[in-house]
């Protein structure tokens, strides 16, 4: 395998085992990293909802075991998410709006990962189902969409507005993950009757993130997190993001 091949299979290894600590796929960041090596258009979205599914499932699987669960908060969400991210799956975008899309949110999702909140104990509070039910529909379209899963931008809500603790908001963006990426990849498969074109060397990928993700979300579901790997992953996504607006 090409040196790049092993540099790209190191760092996809790191976003595995940090996201996964925190209760995220790292779908935004693989999609990031899989832009600056230069993978085919058409295999990055398919590949990346693929490491997110391994990743968000072993990370919520962790938080479950811990006792973080919390199924009350993350069900309405997902009632207006998993269609949502099966519609978003089926859509057919051309590649130029495809990158222009992808690239505006790479963008903001950098600004994400250099934002840091206080991990405060309140009392949770779940919103109304109303709220629920649309906050799950855009981001499962989005997750659908673009091949992520959209806990990066569940879980701060979650916290910041009090309706879940932060080890709670983690186990619940993991399983929003996990499914919305499982229901993005489907429609992809329903949408082209084969196989979505996956990168040739996943296999690899996929035995890294598996090994890292298991790692990483041990730690995050027994002890406290840091933040400076998170703005190291904001660099990166700002820097994908950049490129695929300016071409």
């Amino acid at each position: 395998m090409h040196y790049d091949f092993w540099v790209l299979l190191g760092l996809i290894g790191l976003v595995a085992a940090l996201y996964a600590s925190v209760g995220h796929g790292g779908g935004s960041s693989y999609i990031a990293l899989f832009v600056l090596f230069n993978l085919a258009p058409g295999e990055i979205r398919p590949s990346a909802l693929t490491l997110n599914i391994l990743v968000s499932g072993l990370a919520f699987w962790q938080y479950w075991r811990a006792g973080h669960w919390y199924p009350r908060l993350i069900f309405p969400f997902l009632i207006g998410s998993v269609p949502a991210a099966f519609w978003g799956g089926s859509v057919h975008l051309d590649v130029a709006v495809y990158k222009q899309w992808l690239g505006v949110f790479l963008l903001l999702a950098s600004l994400r990962l250099f934002v840091v909140y206080k991990n405060v104990d309140r009392a949770p509070h779940p919103p109304a189902w109303p709220l629920s039910l649309a906050i799950g529909v855009v981001l499962g379209f989005l997750s659908g969409v673009l091949g992520i899963g959209g806990g990066i931008i569940l879980s701060p809500l979650m916290v910041l507005l009090a309706w879940a603790r932060p080890k709670e908001a983690a186990s619940c963006a993991a399983f929003f993950i996990l499914l919305n990426s499982a229901a993005g990849l489907t429609a992809q498969v329903f949408r082209a009757d084969v196989a979505p074109a996956l990168d040739a060397r996943i296999g690899y990928m996929a035995l890294v993130v598996l090994v890292c993700a298991l790692a990483g979300s041990y730690w995050g579901s027994h002890v406290r997190q840091v933040q400076v790997l998170n703005r190291v992953l904001g660099v990166v996504t700002l820097v994908a993001g950049i490129k695929l607006l300016l071409g």
